[in-house]
């Protein structure tokens, strides 16, 4: 039970394999805005099957879809045009609240949180939503947090809580396994003589090194933890060096060429150490957060800034993802999400509606918002005016095409809440006192949508008029269909 576009979409399989093939495209799309701006995927969805449904009736009549798919790409163009120059920048709590009360389905109190996040982290702001607690709350972890890595065994707990809880605390990074306890016996002795904790992160832990320090933990009171490491390949390498430059230290293994030998050896010579420093440790069962020493924040900045740039020429997806949470971590914190619902499909639909919530606020603080409920378009087709007399032939066929399907979105809207559409939306096309003027579907009246709290992100409308040009011009375009027989994909 969702309201999420894309989560209905992928749902959706028809039994003819041509049929579906449409399906697929126009899912493509939707997947498309999700990626891009996080919402928009029932907008693009309504206005893309609008265009083809109305294309349809004039290749029927013999129009060329080539040129018809020329005009339908220049209108959307113009269209984009017009939304981003009606665009109105937001920064403040409130209006990042009438963002996510749209996207959460009036939920206040999803809409408050995000917002507070928000307001507390800033437009880079980056969540985890987990399922615990008996309502919604969040709370902001300062430092660098990592999920999914904690304790390897309980016993390093330092207090009743089952946490593990360090003050100005040694770090030892290890990018390899810890098979030797003679390797680690020097380190052990040095911590304990300057009277400092030792936190060690490594890919594996052996059970003879782990049993040796569990027993020293047990009967001397050694104040040591070991942790799991942090998720797999080339990232995992990446959380190391994340690590090091947080603690300002260095990472063990045979690619920085620091060894075991080194550690003791630096901290006698003076030159740049191998052990980083953090002034608070905080290790669970599944979890770590360091808050870094903060003694070389000239190199931090640096650090950060590469990886900034890094971000912004980076071309796969998942990568992209992996270094904004980097990022996020080492610039801003996490706030954690704590998500409640009495069944399974509740919760999974209450995810859905904190994560589009955040995505459509993040969109809206990075390039601004527009009148929600379809009301952006509709304004957009009026301000549309005589673009069509610009265009010869089959591309004005194809312009007053997608200018006549901007209507889809409001009219779905208008008539799911059983009103009216065509009356309604004639009233909003003439009126020529306010230009933010549109229906609400609550209070059955016309408003203004900017100042009633009915926004949508100009990034989620932009995208979402995109990529339902781009896919209905693909089908409209398409003379044939290769798909696999279905009985013959059975019997494989």
């Amino acid at each position: 039970l969702t309201k999420d576009g894309i989560t209905v979409f992928d749902s959706v399989e028809l039994e003819d394999p041509v049929e579906n093939s449409a399906v697929m495209a126009l899912r493509e799309a939707s997947a498309k805005v999700a990626k891009d701006a996080g919402d928009g995927t029932t907008t693009v969805t309504t206005l893309g099957a609008a265009i083809y449904r109305n294309g349809l009736m004039y290749t029927a009549m013999n129009a060329n879809p080539v040129q018809m798919k020329n005009g339908i790409d220049k209108a959307a163009n113009k269209v984009i045009e017009i939304l981003k120059s009606r665009s109105k920048e937001i920064s403040s709590k409130v209006d990042i609240k009438k963002v996510c009360l749209i996207s959460s389905n009036g939920d206040e109190r999803v809409s408050e949180v995000i917002s507070d996040v928000f307001s507390k982290l800033g437009k880079d702001a980056t969540i985890q939503i987990e399922n615990s607690g008996t309502e919604i709350g969040y709370t902001i972890v300062d430092g660098f947090q990592l999920q999914n890595t904690g304790y390897l065994s309980p016993f390093f707990c330092s207090d009743e809580t089952m946490t593990c809880n360090f003050t100005n605390a040694y770090v030892l990074i290890i990018d390899g396994k810890l098979t030797n306890v003679n390797s680690i016996i020097p380190t052990l002795k040095f911590t304990k003589e300057m009277g400092l904790p030792l936190l060690i992160v490594a890919d594996t832990v052996e059970s003879e090194v782990l049993s040796m320090l569990i027993m020293n933990r047990i009967r001397t009171g050694l104040q040591v933890c070991c942790v799991k490491a942090p998720s797999y390949g080339e990232y995992r390498k990446a959380i190391y060096r994340d690590i090091a430059m947080l603690t300002n230290g260095q990472v063990v293994s045979e690619e920085t060429g620091v060894s075991f030998e080194d550690i003791i050896r630096a901290e006698q010579s003076g030159s740049k150490r191998v052990l980083g420093v953090a002034k608070t440790v905080t290790v669970t069962k599944d979890s770590m957060t360091l808050v870094g020493s903060g003694d070389n924040k000239e190199e931090m900045d640096k650090y950060v800034k590469a990886l900034r740039a890094q971000i912004d020429t980076v071309t796969d997806e998942l990568d992209e993802k992996k270094m904004i949470e980097r990022y996020s971590r080492l610039t801003r914190g996490v706030a954690k999400i704590n998500v409640y619902a009495p069944s399974e499909i509740e919760l999974k639909e209450l995810r859905d509606r904190v994560d589009d919530a955040f995505c459509s606020a993040k969109s809206a603080m990075a390039y601004g918002i527009v009148p929600g409920g379809g009301t952006s378009l509709l304004i957009a087709k009026k301000e549309m005016g005589n673009f069509c007399d610009s265009l010869v032939g089959d591309e004005k066929i194809g312009a007053k095409i997608l200018i006549d399907s901007l209507e889809a979105p409001i009219r779905r809207i208008l008539e799911n809440a059983g009103l009216d559409a065509s009356y309604i939306v004639s009233k909003i096309l003439e009126n020529e006192n306010g230009t933010d003027l549109g229906y609400d579907v609550v209070s059955k009246k016309m408003v203004n949508m900017v100042e009633s709290g009915i926004i949508d992100p100009t990034f989620v409308e932009c995208s979402a008029v995109l990529n339902a040009a781009s896919v209905a011009g693909l089908l409209l375009t398409s003379s044939s269909c290769i798909v696999l027989n279905r009985e013959t994909k059975d019997k494989r």
